[in-house]
């Protein structure tokens, strides 16, 4: 990329990301009563040292997908893919 163009790429990409942190952040609440409308299999994992979605509150949103389950990974955190890939 050259140019305005990459400066454009920039700031979708922050603002992108700007979005994500809010959606999980600022507005998890909201997603939080969702899950239950949810039939696919699902597998709802978290870290047992995560602090910002500790397994309580994913074992919660499994319980209300009727085809969820919900399982801990010991030795992550919130970045379970990262941390214990």
């Amino acid at each position: 990329m050259t140019g305005d163009n990459q400066g454009s790429h920039r700031a979708d990409t922050w603002n992108g990301l700007a979005n994500s942190v809010g959606s999980v952040l600022v507005r998890r609440d909201a997603f939080l009563d969702k899950p239950h409308g949810a039939n696919t299999p699902a597998l709802v994992v978290s870290g047992a040292d995560d602090t910002i979605l500790p397994t309580t509150m994913n074992r919660w949103i499994a319980d209300r997908m009727p085809n969820a389950e919900a399982i801990e990974i010991e030795g992550a955190a919130h970045l379970v893919p990262v941390e214990r890939p």
